[in-house]
């Protein structure tokens, strides 16, 4: 599914009882980006958070959390 919040923030990708869970990317109105895995709304799994200029955290993620760096 796809949601715009209010924000401007955008999020296009799996929902369960309507939370992020499971893949999908989330593009934050200022720029930042991560695509990866969510469970239960948080950043949980493989992904990357690429922020607006160009630098990108890349790894295993918990709790909302870089964990693993790769």
């Amino acid at each position: 599914g796809t949601y715009t919040y209010i924000s401007g923030s955008k999020h296009v990708g799996e929902y369960k009882n309507n939370l992020r869970d499971g893949q999908g990317t989330y593009t934050f109105a200022n720029g930042d980006k991560y695509v990866g895995n969510y469970k239960n709304n948080v950043l949980e799994g493989q992904g990357t958070y690429t922020f607006a200029n160009g630098t990108a955290q890349k790894g295993i993620w918990k709790n909302g959390e870089l964990v693993t760096p790769n």
